[in-house]
């Protein structure tokens, strides 16, 4: 009897320690995939290449960056989602205009409608951007959700055809990625804020 005792004494005890350790690897795997799927800092820790939204909106204090996706999501001071954005680059790097990459961002609404496009520093001519930007160009796209931009059919513009249709390129191959994710996640579990 006593020899039962001490064995189910020593097994209680390793089940213990086995609890113990694995809850512990648990929280240490839960905190870790929160920390890869949201990240939130204050504004002086918006990364330098992103600080083009406070041009867009100034009352912008906080993101967030989904790695899995390449997503950032941005708040206001009531931590109310403003804006998604997506960059062009390094998604479409292999897209080339007369000068090189041409890297963006687009910007969304929480509802997924194209605001805007913000070019990066890029090595067009440019006064061949200016150009593109003086017949809205950038602008083809605005006010469509995903999905219609990314079946938009838009020509090249002459004079920058290969400009414009790097642009164009881009833009089809990062909302196509983008479109493609988020078939595969409920629109309403893959936008809802954590």
């Amino acid at each position: 009897m006593k020899k039962n005792i001490g064995i189910i004494t020593i097994i209680l005890a390793m089940f213990q320690i086995f609890l113990i350790a694995n809850t512990s690897a648990l929280n240490s795997f839960n905190i870790l995939l929160l920390k890869n799927i949201k990240k939130i800092a204050p504004e002086n820790e918006i990364p330098e290449h992103m600080m083009f939204i406070k041009k867009i909106d100034s009352g912008i204090v906080s993101f967030s960056h989904d790695e899995k996706r390449d997503l950032y999501s941005f708040y206001n001071t009531k931590n109310e989602l403003k804006y998604y954005v997506l960059l062009s680059s390094p998604h479409c790097d292999d897209i080339r205009g007369w000068g090189g990459i041409i890297p963006f961002a687009i910007v969304l609404s929480p509802d997924l409608i194209i605001n805007q496009i913000f070019l990066f520093q890029n090595s067009e001519t440019p006064s061949w951007i200016e150009g593109l930007k003086k017949i809205k160009f950038f602008d083809t796209w605005n006010g469509m959700d995903t999905k219609q931009a990314v079946n938009k059919k838009v020509d090249a513009i002459s004079g920058s055809t290969l400009t414009s249709d790097a642009i164009i390129k881009s833009m089809q191959k990062r909302l196509s990625n983008f479109n493609t994710v988020n078939i595969v996640n409920n629109r309403k579990s893959f936008f809802r804020k954590k």
